[in-house]
């Protein structure tokens, strides 16, 4: 069965990773047609959001096929969670140490480290929990430093939909975050390049993108 390819975005901006391709790196056990929608600008608050403000958000979902949702997030470099970055990364180290001590699987928990061959880590954890869901979260600054790079997975505990509508029998995913986050990073790594070879260049906004000026 083919895949419902669904995405809106703004001229300037396509997704680095489109919904069909997505639902098909996840590995789910039944055939699922990810809807993918750039996240509008944020808006202005009294308290600033301590994930940062990202160059452009993606979210990818299917509501009515399973409960895993996903979004990709472009950061200005060294933003992302702004003075708390040194502070999550070590959390994570510890917690690493403590789940091995205690025998824990810590990759089937959602926490990691990975080191690339240039000696780059990523980072995976779990970002926040509750009655109504899990979030998982992966993160990495990019080759150069320009950009930081979020990748989440969200697991809804109780479905929402209408009674009629809730789901009998969810698409589950054969992939975690750990699987996937070195082929996304490589997908946001070539869109960034296509994007500078247009002359775009993201403004911070994501909606929209400037004309970069000619020499």
């Amino acid at each position: 069965m083919a895949a419902l390819m669904t995405c809106t975005a703004s001229f300037a901006q396509e997704p680095p990773v489109a919904a069909h391709d997505m639902s098909v790196l996840l590995a789910f056990d039944k055939a699922v047609s990810f809807e993918c929608r750039l996240q509008p600008p944020p808006r202005k608050t009294k308290h600033p959001n301590p994930f940062g403000t990202p160059v452009w958000a993606f979210d990818y979902s299917a509501k009515t096929q399973t409960l895993h949702s996903y979004s990709i997030a472009l950061y200005p470099g060294g933003s992302l969670f702004g003075e708390r970055r040194a502070e999550m990364e070590a959390a994570i180290r510890e917690q690493i140490t403590k789940l091995s001590a205690l025998g824990g699987d810590v990759r089937r928990e959602g926490i990691g480290i990975e080191t690339n061959e240039a000696g780059r880590e990523s980072f995976f954890t779990v970002m926040g929990f509750g009655p109504g869901g899990t979030a998982y979260g992966g993160f990495t600054t990019l080759p150069g430093g320009q950009y930081d790079l979020l990748v989440m997975h969200m697991v809804d505990h109780e479905d929402d939909m209408p009674q009629e509508q809730k789901l009998k029998n969810p698409a589950r995913p054969g992939k975690q975050l750990l699987d996937i986050f070195g082929t996304i990073e490589a997908a946001v790594l070539q869109n960034n390049e296509s994007n500078a070879n247009k002359g775009l260049e993201g403004t911070g906004d994501p909606q929209t993108a400037r004309q970069s000026p000619q020499p």
